[in-house]
């Protein structure tokens, strides 16, 4: 069974961290998220990226973050996951980590998490991609400066890497996430790594029934073959 726990950043309860949209923001709760998607689409008709690029750039960053806020009830849902994605892409064609570090890695997060939890005929390709994209941005969750920030986004790659069957990376991520959460006191957040990691336990155990984390089958195992080959930095 595919955990559906997504740990949240610092300042946002979607799927990723803060969003770079302006004082009453749809992803604050402030207004209806239709009533902001629309306004995003609006901007997106009057500026291009050659000609207003970081306006251009934070409206497709925002409408892909106000997509993911909303609830996934329907198989039509998907499609506006899909389209999240690629605003979320275009996005970080314009915020790149060396300019626009926080825009980059807000970005990031919410593209990673997009690929992990989005339903796919590709989950497996997605949740390398994931796994990749969360690393990158763990670079500037340092430990000493963001604690939360990167207890959650090791969590979430943790998740992922579970879901990929390589449970040695993922227990590491894993071990290291809640040892941060229980430093910072976030008893919730303990709670749910310790049941993703006894969840890990019981895969590991002879005689088990098999994994239970939606492992990628197929074509799709050779991407966990090469994952495990070259190794995910602890």
């Amino acid at each position: 069974m595919r955990s559906s726990r997504c740990w949240r950043t610092p300042t946002s309860r979607s799927l990723g961290p803060s969003c770079t949209c302006s004082a009453g923001c749809a992803c604050t709760g402030r207004r209806p998220l239709t009533d902001a998607v629309d306004e995003y689409y609006s901007a997106l008709q009057l500026v291009g990226q050659a000609s207003a690029p970081h306006v251009w750039a934070s409206a497709n960053l925002n409408l892909g973050t106000a997509y993911l806020t909303m609830p996934m009830v329907e198989a039509s849902d998907q499609l506006r996951a899909g389209i999240a994605m690629q605003a979320l892409r275009a996005s970080l064609e314009v915020f790149t980590q060396e300019d626009f570090p926080q825009e980059w890695a807000s970005a990031q997060m919410n593209l990673a998490n997009a690929l992990v939890y989005t339903p796919s005929t590709h989950q497996g390709d997605n949740i390398v991609e994931a796994v990749e994209r969360y690393e990158e941005v763990l670079e500037l969750r340092q430990r000493q400066g963001d604690p939360l920030g990167r207890a959650r986004i090791l969590a979430n790659q943790g998740n992922a890497l579970a879901h990929l069957g390589v449970f040695d990376h993922a227990k590491s991520k894993l071990h290291e996430a809640r040892f941060l959460f229980e430093e910072q006191g976030d008893v919730d957040a303990v709670m749910a790594v310790r049941g993703v990691l006894d969840e890990i336990a019981r895969q590991v155990v002879p005689g088990s029934q098999g994994p239970k984390f939606g492992v990628p089958q197929g074509e799709e195992v050779e991407l966990v073959r090469e994952l495990r080959e070259q190794g995910v930095e602890s």
